[in-house]
């Protein structure tokens, strides 16, 4: 585990994640949530957004923006067969962080400008950083 990821996530051990990548700054959380490599989606300068979508920083701008590529809310976190769950992270002042799930059953997630890696849950990054899980999503999986 890097120094970094530790001081920035204290509940994520060694033998929990592992690195899936090196960092970059071509994509963000929510693009590698919905399994985009090549866009940063932020509403913000420099970031795409999707047209019509509140992009606010809201959780419910997030959820917006999940709706828009074919996700709906769902009631769990828990690995169903068939479903791709994407989490998303907040705290009071809005959305933070989007993990999605595998078909194993961890979770994936690329950390801001860090790296991608896979986690076994959810938990591992809660904190001062990204909160908590405010909202569970999912859609049919490309696989079925």
């Amino acid at each position: 585990m890097t120094r970094k990821l530790r001081r920035l996530f204290p509940r994520l051990f060694g033998n929990e994640y592992e690195l899936t990548s090196k960092k970059t700054r071509r994509y963000n959380c929510l693009a590698w949530a919905i399994g985009d490599t090549e866009v940063w989606w932020d509403g913000g300068i420099g970031g795409a957004w999707p047209d019509g979508v509140p992009d606010d920083g809201s959780v419910l701008a997030a959820i917006r923006f999940f709706e828009h590529f074919g996700c709906t809310c769902a009631a769990n976190a828990d690995f169903e067969n068939g479903l791709q769950k994407i989490a998303i992270y907040g705290d009071d002042r809005g959305y933070t962080h989007a993990a999605r799930q595998l078909p194993d059953g961890r979770w994936t997630s690329k950390l801001g400008k860090l790296q991608d890696i896979e986690h076994d849950k959810l938990e591992s990054l809660f904190g001062h950083r990204y909160g908590t899980v405010v909202q569970i999503m999912e859609k049919r999986s490309n696989s079925t």
